[in-house]
């Protein structure tokens, strides 16, 4: 369709792309043809890890977006591993342009990897790739080759070693590539979880774009995020939530989040985290929040830059609750009294605190000791300049 040039007539599969219309321009006589540019999803993995038992759930579970299994476009000459399967890479990105001037996003069933995608001359057509890769345990992958039909000639040893090398690879580098891939371990839950995590991560993915991608059409207005951390077990939700009790009595308009509850399921995924909390952000803003408070344990010292990145024009204020690490074991030991074995709270504790000693520069330290959470939650507005009167609020 789009290689096809309607001024000349001329074949390309090499145009020169301008973003700014966009446009496919044809090196044959400069014709300007305008496209969609839309955002592609691919979804990797090696063989055994699910790919198109996903198609399939994903076909049914919605009309939103196109599912596309590029198995039904191999063919034997397009085995061509000393050049990285070029030509099928080339091929699955050309149907894939093509079905995406629907107008609907398009999820790319397709094995290998982003610099493979990436280094295709059919590239530039979208404009941006998100990249998924299924993966699974090296036994799971053995038993579901080996139990395909005979006709699929997935059983060799020689085919068998190869999809669990690429099998760890992925699990290895999916942070190293660039793009990075997220993951989804496919090994330990059943086609219905699975379809359920690739369907919010390709909804989070073909959003409609928010303000960050505006920013040069108008000026960002600044959010006010109140960011209450500290190590588990410290009181952050309780505290949370008797800010939130105190801004409301005040009056002043607020949303309020918990990441526990954000991440629960995906925390060991960050870039999936952070597209989480701006997706979930921008349905409070388009609401008419404008100041978010957010309760959050901070796992890695990253994470303050990842909620600065999801949240367009945040201005952030970081207050941390303390106390000592044995008085936090303590409350711990009380709060999870059956449940949690010694070693990892031992573990626990010395990760938040080791965290914690290396964002301290960058964090107000909130005392917690022999303090009610109303007590903390006045010291937290008193600094924070969210309230007009902390005075008044102590008098209520």
């Amino acid at each position: 369709m789009i290689n096809v040039c309607p001024g000349c007539g001329e074949y390309s599969d090499e145009k020169t792309i301008d973003p700014a219309g966009p446009f496919a321009i044809c090196p044959h006589c400069g014709h300007r043809q305008r496209f969609l540019r839309l955002p592609l999803l691919v979804v990797t993995g090696a063989s055994g890890t699910g790919k198109s038992t996903l198609a399939i759930s994903l076909a049914r579970e919605t009309r939103d977006w196109v599912c596309f299994d590029t198995d039904v476009l191999w063919r034997p000459q397009l085995h061509t591993p000393e050049d990285g399967y070029k030509a099928f890479r080339d091929l699955a990105l050309r149907v894939a342009k093509n079905i995406s001037q629907a107008g609907r996003p398009l999820v790319l069933m397709a094995g290998g990897t982003p610099d493979q995608f990436e280094a295709s001359h059919e590239r530039p057509y979208f404009s941006e790739v998100h990249y998924l890769a299924l993966v699974c345990d090296d036994s799971v992958i053995v038993n579901r080759l080996r139990a395909r039909p005979a006709w699929r000639m997935s059983d060799s040893p020689e085919v068998i070693e190869q999809e669990r090398s690429f099998n760890r690879w992925l699990r290895e580098n999916a942070s190293k590539t660039v793009p990075p891939m997220t993951l989804i371990d496919t090994g330990a839950i059943n086609e219905e979880e699975t379809a359920r995590r690739v369907a919010t991560w390709i909804s989070l993915q073909s959003a409609p774009p928010t303000r960050r991608s505006e920013r040069q059409d108008r000026p960002v207005p600044t959010v006010p995020v109140m960011l209450v951390t500290g190590p588990t077990g410290v009181g952050k939700s309780q505290v949370v939530s008797e800010l939130s009790r105190l801004l409301d009595h005040e009056g002043v308009g607020h949303s309020r989040l918990d990441w526990d509850t954000l991440t629960n399921g995906i925390a060991n995924q960050p870039a999936f985290v952070a597209q989480a909390l701006a997706s979930i952000w921008d349905v409070h803003r388009r609401a008419g929040a404008t100041r978010l408070l957010l309760a959050a344990s901070l796992e890695r010292t990253e994470m303050l830059r990842d909620i600065s990145d999801a949240i367009d024009g945040a201005r952030i204020r970081s207050f941390c609750l303390m106390a000592p690490p044995e008085e936090v074991a303590a409350r711990l030991r009380y709060r999870e009294r059956g449940g949690l074995s010694e070693d990892i709270f031992v573990r626990d504790i010395e990760t938040d605190f080791r965290v914690y000693r290396e964002l301290r520069q960058e964090l107000e330290a909130v005392d917690t000791v022999g303090r009610t959470a109303t007590e903390v939650a006045f010291d937290i507005l008193g600094r924070s300049g969210w309230t007009r009167s902390v005075m008044g609020l102590a008098r209520t």
